[in-house]
Parts: C-alpha cells; structure tokens; sequence
C-alpha cells in the first residue's frame, strides 16, 4: 500500500518481495515493511531486507539514496546505508509466535555502514558483552565510529548491571494466627497499589493481608459464598483487565471468579467450562519464553513439559530434563531476574534451587543456601513483595509471615556511558512502588471509570548525572505522578498526569502537566519553572495551554490543535511580569492543519495578529500543492 504525506513524500509499504514478510511457513504476509520512500520531484530512496521464512525472522540490510526517478536516463541512487549483522553468535535468541506462525530473532546488529558508491566512507561498529549461556541478554559493550580506511575514535561505552539474582534475605511480620488458613492462600496485587498481597479463605471469609511493603502487612476480611467454587483449584490474575488481582476457582464444571473491588473484598461471577481434556492439579502457568503470552507447564515422566502458547490456540510442545537435586511437590513460579521470562523455585535440602528460564524451554540451574528452621515451605508463595520488581518468596511461620526478598539486579537498563571524547553520564533507576519518586493520584486527580490509576514494579529513570566539562557533575533529579490507564476503549496507557526535573546544582526544577482526557491525551496542559522561595510562590514562569477540536477530512478522524496560550513570568522577587495570551485559529473547511490566524497579546496592552492564505490545494497532474502559504498579512497594535 501507498501512503502521501501532507509535506508530498509517497511511502510505499511491502511494494517489493523481500519488503513483504510472510508469516513462517505460509503465503500470508506478517509485516508490511517500508520498500520506498520519494518525493514530487521524484527523488527517492529505496529500502532492502533479509528474510528467513524458514525461521520466521527478518531485518533491514540497507538503505540506497539519492536516486531520481525523473532524470533521462533515470539516475540511481549513489550512496548507501548498510546494516551489517554481528558475525557472533547470540545466544539468547528470541522466539515467540503469532497467529501459530514462528517469530525468531537470532541475529545482532554488528556494525552501519556508510557508503559512496562501493567506497566504504564511515563505519559505526557495535560490540556486546560477552555471553557464557542463553540466559544472559545480549547487552550494547561500546559503539566505535570509524572511517573508511579503519581509522577510529575512542569508542562510546555503555555499563550495565550485573545480573546476581538468585539469593535472598529474610524478613518477618507478625499476623493474627486465627482467621485464616495458610493452606488456602494465593498472592496477587488486590488492591492495585504495585504490591503483591497474600490471600486466604477461611470460614465464609476471604481474608486479604495487604503488603506495606516493608514486610508488615493489613488484614482486611470480605465474605464469600461458602458453595460453588473450591479453594484447593484456585489461581491468580486479572481476569477483568482492571489492574488489579482477583481469584478464579474451578468447581462442577464451572469457573467461579471473584472479582477484586480493590478494597479487600470481592464480587462473584460463575461461567461453565468444559469438564474434561485437563487437569487442574498438575499444571502451572507463566509466560515462559517472554513472548507476552501465558504458556503451561507440567511435571511428567522426570521432565518439565512446556506448551508454548502459538497465540492462536494452539501449542508447540518442549520437552526439558529436570535435576534430581530439587523437589516437584515444592514449586514456585515466578520471574526472579526480571528478565521477561518466567523461572521455575524449589526448596530441597536447605536450598532454594532457581531454574532460571532461557526461554527456549531450557533452564539454567542457580541454587540459594537458606535457613532450614523458621520457615515452613509446604506454606510459601512468591510474588514481588517490596514492589522492587524481582520476584520475592513468602512463607507462614510460627505466627509470622516469613518473607525472602531477591537481592541483586535484576532490572536490565543501561546505567552509564562514556563518549569517546570522555564525557561520563550516569544513569539512575527506581520502581514506581517508590515513594520518594513517583506520586499516584488521589482526590481530587483519582481516576474514575473506565480510568484506572496505577502504581506497578515498573522501572523509570530518578536521577540522571553528567560531566559539566569542568571538571565536576550535573545532577537532575525526576520525579513522575498521575499514571493511568483507560480500560474498555483500546487507549489503553495514557501515560503519565505530570513530570518533574531538578537541576541539584540550582535547584531550579521544571514542571510539566499532561492531558489525559482524549483526544488530547499527550498533549502539554501546562507547563512551570520553579524555584523555591522565589516568584510567586516558588514559580518564575508558567505556560498553560488550551486545546481544542475538529473533525477531519475522513469520517471518525479529529483534528486537534491548540486554541490559546497563556504565558506568565515574575521576578526572582515575585513581580509579575505583563502576560501574553496566544491564540490560535485554523480553517476548518480545508482542514490540512494550516493555521489562518495567530494573535499575539500582552496585558500590557500590545498585540499582533497574522492572517494567513494559502493557495487552493492541487494533488493532480504531479502537482502537489497542500499548505503552501500564499500571504501573511499582519497587523501590530501598540498601547
């Protein structure tokens, strides 16, 4: 297919046959690549590919530009970007699949390559860390930039964390030895505040222990009813897509599902399913090869049997030799060294034996010596505890909630670089749990139905230092509030309500607020430069903007656009400054996005408007004429 830009570039998309990837194994066609790009004065650049159908993986392999197609005889294109893959094996090859067809990514970029035509001009050659397993992720070691004849820079380097999951500490929290029954208990985020939570069924109650996140926890008691479902075939997830963790029970061909109200208590729903063809005793769930979607395992005839869900239904089974060194009757599932793959924990013989998954159906083996008393694992679940984003393994004591939290780094961002002209840049990172770096909303920014406020183990950037090129460090510090997600609608994240940065050597901090209402969502309400003690109320200036909308030219289509500007400053001593209003206006019958008026204000009394007209659009005959200005006439007034 075709697409035509407002600014006259056509872009063609899988309009050459190594530009339409099928899916693996068939004729259907999975990705409509980019194939060329040119513009009304037929210049153009086209873009090739490598694809292995066979293993349902494809990517770029260069870039040709500066062809004209309007040239007697046509002139190709001279120069070229070319994208060469790393001649080291990966060994963490990525496998997934859509629609039952396989996607495989198996090759690492190695190096781009600029050319004039076969003459090699600059070359960008990229390293990795090097890999002893599967298990480790193939992570950026340095990028080098290079001429043509192999002359080079000092090489940009990129540190990252390195991955000592596997171990843990214990912590313990007092809780009722009543009212609850440790053989009936499932982990789940309840209340949606990023925390994993413990859940019980005892006589007619389902009792919640709620995670402070420090090891402690809040009981809270719903009743339930006592009939149509069974505690000993239950499991854990959000079953309505609302964020937060509910319950489902398999019981007389039904499953009955209690739905989390957030809160500590639960409404029911009861929706039949087959009786046969599974087996809920000898079966766990997880997303094993990280692919997004659950897969199943079962323990049988002394291995590990993984159904990789195919997206369609369908499954392609793995079969996995177990050690004899743990125990299947003392499992846990959970993925504890955050790398997206479902892991597989046993307790046997005074260890926590960790299979970390390579999501290939084979495990790499990582075993944990812990405490043999003060701790019962026939009472132990696993969920992320401390909101820190590793999972963390809980267990019932003596009146205790004995919980092991997964010590190391288990989040995988870069955490610093170098440029090869020595500049150092370090990178800071904390979970949305933390308090100290992200705000949820509450009253009166709480989000109302279908809107639903969120605060998970999701890692975001807190601190960000820089050499200042004299010697010492530039500190900026981020904090983030307000994130929310809209449910029912497809929107899906509206990202966060506002954002925050300051500078730790001046203390000045800039702030900014988001629209989350569509169709505006992303859009900059507001905006402040702050400083303490200063300007009005600690602000020196502030731009608040108003947005507005019109249909489009295609039906269910909006054109969004700003409507006015306001724009106040004040002095370090807090005298204000004259504000200055801009509006904005568009025409509405052409509607390309052209603005046809733009007033400029100042309470002070000054102003200045443009008009602006733009000549009649003309797609046809090779024309292309859209949003081409014609006259700017503008009218300035003095007080």
């Amino acid at each position: 297919f075709t697409v035509q830009t407002k600014a006259g570039l056509t872009m063609e998309y899988g309009n050459t046959a190594d530009s339409r990837i099928e899916a693996q194994g068939k004729a259907s066609v999975r990705v409509w690549a980019i194939s060329r790009i040119s513009d009304v004065k037929a210049n153009f650049m086209t873009f090739s590919y490598v694809e292995d159908n066979a293993n349902g993986e494809y990517y770029p392999s260069r870039i040709d530009y500066t062809g004209n197609a309007g040239a007697s005889p046509v002139l190709a294109p001279t120069t070229s970007v070319q994208f060469v893959p790393s001649t080291a094996a990966r060994l963490d090859v990525q496998t997934a699949y859509r629609g039952g067809a396989l996607i495989k990514t198996a090759m690492r970029l190695g190096s781009v390559q600029a050319y004039v035509g076969t003459t090699l001009v600059k070359d960008y050659r990229l390293e990795y860390l090097a890999q002893a397993t599967s298990a480790d992720r193939s992570m950026l070691a340095s990028m080098t930039q290079c001429d043509g004849g192999g002359h080079c820079l000092p090489p940009a380097v990129f540190s990252w964390p390195s991955m000592v999951a596997g171990t843990y500490t214990q912590k313990f929290g007092a809780v009722p030895t009543t009212n609850w029954d440790p053989t009936k208990a499932w982990v789940g985020d309840f209340n949606g505040d990023g925390l994993n939570d413990l859940m019980s069924y005892y006589g007619g109650n389902l009792a919640t222990f709620l995670s402070n996140g420090d090891g402690t926890y809040t009981q809270k008691v719903s009743a339930v009813p006592t009939t149509n479902w069974d505690p000993t075939k239950a499991w854990t997830g959000d079953f309505n897509g609302d964020g937060l963790t509910d319950l489902l029970s398999y019981y007389g061909g039904n499953l009955a599902t209690f739905l989390s109200n957030g809160d500590g208590t639960y409404t029911q729903k009861l929706n039949a399913v087959p009786t046969t063809n599974w087996d809920p005793t000898k079966a766990w769930t997880g997303d094993f090869n990280g692919d997004g979607v659950t897969d199943l395992m079962s323990y049988y005839g002394g291995n590990l049997v993984t159904f990789f869900s195919m997206g369609d239904g369908a499954y392609t089974q793995k079969v996995s030799a177990v050690p004899t060194n743990w125990d299947a009757g003392r499992v846990w599932i959970g993925d504890f060294d955050g790398d997206g793959f479902t892991d597989l924990m046993s307790y046997y013989g005074g260890n926590l034996i960790t299979f970390f998954s390579n999501g290939d159906s084979t495990y790499t083996q990582k075993v944990s010596a812990v405490p043999t008393t003060n701790w019962d694992p026939t009472k132990a679940w696993t969920g992320d505890f401390n909101g820190d984003g590793g999972t963390d393994l809980m267990s019932y004591y003596g009146g205790n909630l004995v919980t092991f939290v997964l010590e190391g780094s288990y989040k995988r961002f870069v955490t610093a670089f170098m440029s090869g002209g020595g500049a150092n840049t370090s990178i800071g990172y904390v979970p949305l749990t933390s308090s100290g770096t992200y705000t949820k909303d509450a009253t009166p920014n709480a989000a109302a139905y279908p809107k639903l406020d969120l605060q998970y183990a999701q890692y975001v950037v807190s601190t960000v230092a820089s050499s200042n090129g004299i010697g010492g460090t530039t500190t900026t510090q981020y904090n983030y509030g307000g994130l929310k997600a809209e449910l029912g609608t497809g929107r899906g994240m509206l990202g966060f309500r506002w954002m925050k940065s300051k500078n730790l050597a001046n203390n000045i901090e800039s702030y900014t607020e988001f629209n989350q209402n569509w169709p505006f969502t992303g859009s900059v309400a507001k905006s402040e430069t702050r400083l303490a003690g200063s300007g009005n109320a600690g602000v020196l200036k502030r731009t608040t903007n108003t947005y507005a909308q019109g249909m489009g030219s295609a039906t269910g289509t909006t054109f969004v656009y700003p409507s006015q500007s306001v724009e106040e400053s004040w002095d370090l001593g807090g005298s204000a400054y004259p504000t200055v209003t801009n509006a904005y206006q568009y025409g509405q019958s052409t509607q390309y996005g052209d603005p046809t008026q733009i007033s400029v204000s100042n309470s002070a009394g000054a102003g200045k408007t443009t008009v602006n007209e733009y000549w009649p659009v003309n797609t046809g005959s090779g024309n292309w004429i859209l949003g081409r200005l014609k006259k700017a006439t503008v009218t300035s007034v003095t007080p």
